[in-house]
């Protein structure tokens, strides 16, 4: 996951995942997206659904629809339950150069309780992001849902810590 400066001051984060025919593999520009603490408790997130209209409105909606069967460590909440908001903002699919498919899927977040392994001040204004999967047909959602499961994670100090290599 890096962190862009664009104009204005604000920053988007940005976690790719690139899936291969034979083997999977998670790519990230600069420190490494570990998947989440097995042992935190699942993040309890609240989707702000888009006006019903329009290709992003059917996108969040197969996202919403993942989410419902997703099976790692994040679930729908309502508001007085919620840890994160998320809000998708855009959705765009595009084929680069070697025909391999690209989909983006920007919006913003906001937590609604701290961090667990920092004391922090919540920012009035919500943390952008782009989620970029590779490789994946547009039907499959699921590789988004993963994503944003491991970005929150992360935003949320749950994220899994490097093994370390013990001496004897």
């Amino acid at each position: 996951m890096t962190t862009r400066s664009r104009s204005g001051g604000t920053s988007v984060r940005i976690a790719a995942l690139v899936l291969g025919l034979l083997a999977a593999s998670i790519a990230f520009a600069e420190s490494p997206l570990l998947p989440p603490d097995p042992s935190a408790p699942k993040i309890r997130m609240l989707l702000v659904m888009p006006e019903p209209s329009g290709k992003l409105s059917r996108r969040v909606a197969l996202f919403d629809k993942a989410l419902s069967s997703y099976r790692g460590r994040m679930s729908r909440a309502h508001l007085g339950d919620a840890e994160v908001i998320v809000e998708f903002t855009g959705y765009r699919r595009t084929i680069d150069a070697k025909g391999v498919s690209q989909d983006w899927w920007d919006g913003q977040y906001q937590l609604v309780t701290p961090p667990a392994r920092r004391a922090r001040l919540q920012r009035a204004d919500p943390e952008r992001f782009s989620l970029l999967v590779i490789g994946r047909e547009s039907w499959e959602v699921e590789p988004a849902v993963d994503l944003l499961a491991r970005m929150l994670a992360k935003a949320l100090g749950r994220e899994a810590r490097p093994a370390k290599n013990d001496s004897i």
